[in-house]
């Protein structure tokens, strides 16, 4: 599967600042974006016990350009309480919030017709934090070196790579229409610390705001974690 999606005048609510200085949700449009990529996913069983599924998935998605952009208060019966125009330095920036590159690998092993092993591997990488494009009204010199007609982009999550491991019993009964499931599941079966989500330049957490690791906010995967449980169908 190949895709190609093209805004041409995205809208957005955020959170800004008003002329009068107070913090408000407020509507932008004109933001340019492009979303592209490529995704593949396979099966594969060589006999009824082994079953291997994989998937990819290559993405490119980016602001296509410095925008022209119209920012809207509006009151709660949809009136307009101020407008004003702003420039977003938004060019080949990419686009933040979730990986734009990922791998699959499943193994699911069936040795009993009562009984299923599966194993998952989730990658993730070219992943950028997520960050708001009205953030990005001026140029930066991201470098210290004089050059203030820069966009930096925002900080890259470290790639990371996810085990979890499930089984699933199924008693046998003499009622075909009553089914006892036990079922067991391993999160994160390797204990891998990760990054899960993140924002960049935190209004709480920026060092020096260049966005790189100092000025971001993070939020971490969950370490090994188990759920167990019994699924009754009638």
């Amino acid at each position: 599967n190949y895709y190609n999606t093209l805004w041409s005048n995205r809208t957005l609510k955020e959170e800004v600042e008003n002329p009068s200085g107070e913090d408000i949700f407020a509507l932008i449009t004109g933001i340019q974006q492009r979303n592209t990529g490529f995704e593949v996913e396979a099966s594969w069983q060589p006999n009824p016990v082994v079953r291997v599924d994989g998937a990819a998935s290559f993405g490119n998605w980016i602001f296509t350009d410095d925008t022209e952009v119209v920012i809207t208060e509006n009151d709660a019966f949809g009136n307009v309480i101020s407008r004003q125009e702003a420039t977003l330095f938004t060019k080949d920036l990419k686009v933040g919030g979730a990986p734009q590159t990922l791998f699959y690998l499943s193994g699911t092993l069936t040795p009993t017709a009562n009984l299923l092993l599966k194993a998952d591997y989730r990658f993730y990488t070219n992943f950028y934090s997520e960050f708001n494009p009205i953030d990005r009204t001026a140029l930066e010199d991201a470098n210290g070196d004089g050059n203030a007609n820069e966009r930096p982009q925002p900080w890259e999550v470290p790639s990371y790579g996810v085990v979890d491991l499930h089984v699933f019993y199924t008693i046998p009964t003499k009622d075909s229409g009553f089914t006892v499931q036990v079922f067991a599941h391993v999160f994160n079966a390797l204990d891998n610390l990760y990054i899960q989500d993140a924002g960049d330049n935190s209004q709480f957490n920026d060092f020096d705001g260049d966005h790189d690791a100092d000025d971001a906010e993070v939020f971490f995967g969950l370490p090994r974690n188990f759920n167990a449980g019994i699924q009754i169908n009638f």
